[in-house]
């Protein structure tokens, strides 16, 4: 699992802010975030963006697992990880083997 949420600089017509991106996603700004960058009028607008390195999380890392999950399957997602992550495991209990975890493209 590569970690696809990821704060990018979005720069716009009137200027930059920190924006989320989540995997193949375009930039997703809040009203607040989109209007310091261009117009709310426009709608959509031509953002330039780039990865931030090392930014500032809110809070410690965050798991979130997937609605439907049992003993047989589970998706999670991690959250304020802030940087790409390499690659995400999982074990039943504290002396069990590691297991990997593949990416999906609903974000889990």
């Amino acid at each position: 699992m590569a970690g696809h949420h990821r704060r990018h600089r979005a720069r716009a017509a009137l200027g930059l802010t920190l924006a989320l991106r989540s995997g193949s996603t375009p930039v997703c700004a809040s009203r607040e975030a989109f209007a310091r960058i261009a117009d709310p009028v426009e709608g959509l607008v031509r953002v330039a963006y780039r990865a931030v390195v090392n930014p500032p999380l809110p809070g410690p890392l965050t798991f979130r697992i997937k609605e439907g999950a049992s003993q047989f399957w589970f998706a999670v997602r991690v959250g304020n990880h802030g940087n790409p992550l390499r690659a995400v495991g999982v074990r039943q209990d504290a002396s069990g083997p590691w297991r990997a975890t593949a990416w999906q493209d609903y974000n889990y």
